[in-house]
């Protein structure tokens, strides 16, 4: 049967949930564009509708002070005071009369223009531009009065609006025009914002003249929207008027422009309104997010719930999945619980069936390999021992005999006459000969088991022996050696050369594992006495040892390092010879926290101690004596060394030698 993969493998639960995921968010997304389409256009709506209103509450208010002004000034031309000061033709009494009619209509400007060529006369209050110069905007106004008409106006002058109010004055032979100056300033802006409920501008000759934004304003900006009716011209063309967004800064409005009342085409004066609709967005905005938030919070529920319910499913199959695993890491005592009795819960028991078989066919498959592993390693063991035995045999041949001839030829330097100095370095000679006969000898104890030669010994002598070999070693690799040795230890039995072996066994290996782990070693050696034993211990900073490792260390052939630095009979031959001298040793590590090797080794008793003492004799064989004299003796070697040496140390003791190579010179 073919099994088909996918190219993106994906996940049973992710190919359930990724589809409804990809449903819901469109349903959400599409519902959330209708909804938010549908109270944007509201939005709008209710902004041109409160625009509308505004607009048409200003043409309301416009209407209304027109009738406040026409009926104000209505009587004023029949006025007694008017009509006695210009019977008078008096200017000084005019503009006296003009400054209380000022206050009594509550105007900012008043003038006096005669039908005749007489120059007109005119007041103003305080801290209002001089009547003279708002007299040139009058000038239509005042000609429609000087005809007969009431007229009321709004003009621009002196960067200000102002409604102005012209009558007809005819007293006897004194006719003229009557003129008033209302200034539309900030305050009458306020007014009308209240009635209005929305901001107003009044711009002329395409600049903004009084404003209730408390912000300035880019005329430039909204020169467009009141251009169209600006350059209309009269009020016949306010139809085409249109409300439009404009956004000033961060807040949005619905604009609206218009004419003013009485609009002149010189002057071209109007006003433009702007209905605030940001709180109305600011809603809007707030109601998306709430509604954006509940539409995640709804998809995360309808997507958590499919996920249980698809998990609730799928359980089984993951139960059955980590249990194939497992048999796959070669675990197979795992089980894989039955829940139910439908097709998983079948599934399941046979799975288990397969597991319990395995299990037991992996028992019987791995107590064979072990027995053979056992029978491998015996093998393997005995013939390397084999091979180790012929080897040492060998060496032991080879190297004896030379070694024999320089111990030889160094002791009868040592009897002979030299200086003190001289014969300090035979001595030297001496002793490292020896010890490298008692290394081959030690070699052959390890295939040959031999019992060791023992001797009264210092312990810390030993140590500092020892130590003094691997000096060198130690300081080019940047490792101090930290002493700490009892100088009133007892000696001990043993032999010192195989006793040295294990010391240097155990420092060789110290240093080569600080080497490979840090630049600042330290190896600290300390002796004392524990009860009736001697204890010496070897403790580094080095890497330290897995615990895997720790239970290893003496099998033989068992190392750590690589190919071509060990071969695993160091700690192996110095286990065998601590246990040899019913000694102890053991070793404490943990990774990262350096190794200590401690070696324990019985004290003798004083009796013991005497008797070997006794026992000890002068093995030397280069005693001078003469109890050869007169004797021949005739000795045969093929190593012409020994064969000097024997003859030497005859020749010392009064025997004449003859000598041979071989037994043929031997016979002739």
């Amino acid at each position: 049967m073919k099994v088909r993969l996918s190219r993106w493998p994906l996940r049973f639960r992710t190919k359930v949930l990724l589809p409804i995921f990809v449903i819901l968010a469109a349903l959400v997304g599409f519902m959330f564009w209708l909804v938010n389409r549908h109270f944007t256009r509201q939005l709008q709506t209710q902004a041109r509708l409160a625009v509308e209103t505004a607009d048409a509450a200003f043409a309301y208010y416009q209407d209304a002070r027109t009738r406040d002004l026409k009926s104000r000034y209505a009587g004023l031309a029949s006025d007694t005071r008017l009509r006695r000061v210009l019977q008078h033709d008096d200017p000084k009494t005019l503009e006296f009369l003009l400054q209380e009619l000022l206050d009594e209509f509550d105007a900012d400007a008043a003038v006096f223009t005669p039908g005749t060529e007489r120059p007109a006369v005119g007041a103003q209050r305080e801290g209002q531009p001089v009547w003279s110069d708002l007299q040139p905007p009058f000038t239509p106004s005042v000609t429609q009065a000087l005809k007969g008409s009431f007229n009321i106006a709004t003009v621009s002058a002196a960067g200000r609006l102002w409604e102005i109010v012209s009558l007809p004055v005819s007293v006897s032979d004194h006719v003229g025009a009557l003129t008033f100056a209302h200034g539309m300033d900030r305050t009458l802006a306020r007014q009308i914002k209240q009635l209005t409920h929305s901001e107003i501008l009044f711009v002329a000759d395409r600049a903004v003249i009084a404003s209730t934004l408390d912000r300035a304003i880019d005329s430039q900006q909204l020169l467009p929207l009141f251009r169209r009716v600006l350059e209309a011209g009269d009020e016949n063309r306010v139809a085409e008027r249109q409300i439009e967004p404009v956004r000033l800064g961060q807040e949005r409005f619905m604009a609206l422009a218009g004419p003013l009342i009485g609009l002149s085409r010189d002057y071209k004066l109007g006003y433009v309104l702007l209905y605030s609709s940001e709180n109305a967005w600011r809603e809007l905005r707030a109601s998306q997010r709430r509604l954006a938030v509940a539409s995640l919070l709804g998809i995360t529920l309808s997507c958590g719930l499919v996920w249980m319910l698809v998990r609730h499913v799928t359980r089984p199959l993951q139960e059955l999945r980590s249990g194939a695993e497992g048999v796959g890491r070669g675990n197979f005592s795992h089980r894989v619980p039955v829940s139910a009795r439908d097709e998983f819960g079948e599934l399941a028991t046979a799975f288990n069936r397969m597991t319990e078989n395995l299990q037991v066919s992996r028992a019987e498959l791995e107590q064979t390999v072990q027995r053979l592993k056992t029978t491998r390693a015996q093998l393997v063991q005995t013939e390397k021992l084999a091979g180790v035995g012929e080897f040492v045999a060998g060496v032991t041949h080879e190297l004896n005999n030379p070694l024999t001839a320089v111990i030889g030829f160094a002791e009868l330097l040592q009897n002979s006459n030299l200086s003190q100095e001289h014969r300090g370095y035979v001595r030297r000679i001496v002793d490292g000969v020896g010890r490298c006969h008692k290394i081959v000898r030690s070699l052959l104890s390890f295939a040959r088991k031999h019992r060791p030669e023992r001797k009264l010994s210092n312990l810390n002598d030993l140590v500092e022996n020892t130590l003094s070999f691997v000096q060198y070693e130690f300081h080019t690799g940047n490792i101090a050696i930290v002493r700490q040795l009892d100088p009133n230890l007892p000696s001990i039995m043993v032999d010192p050369n195989q006793l040295q072996q294990v010391f240097l066994n155990i420092v060789n290996n110290a240093r080569q594992a600080i080497e490979g782990f840090r630049h600042d070693g330290q190896l600290k050696v300390s002796t004392d006495r524990v009860e009736d034993k001697l204890r010496v211990s070897f403790a580094d900073n080095g890497p330290g040892i897995t615990p895997e490792n720790l239970t290893k260390i003496f099998d033989p052939f068992f190392t750590t390092k690589e190919v071509g630095k060990g071969t695993g009979l160091g700690l192996s031959l110095s286990y065998g010879i601590i246990q040899e001298h019913n000694g102890t040793i053991q070793v404490s590590s943990a990774p990262g926290a350096g190794t200590t090797f401690i070696i324990e080794l019985p004290i003798l008793t004083d009796a013991a101690v005497a008797a070997a003492g006794a026992g000890t004799t002068d093995t030397s064989f280069t005693r001078a004596s003469f109890e050869g004299a007169g004797k021949g003796i005739l000795v045969i070697d093929d190593e012409e060394p020994v064969l000097d040496l024997v003859q030497s140390t005859l020749v010392r003791r009064g025997f004449t030698v003859d000598t041979a190579r071989d037994g043929e010179e031997g016979l002739r």
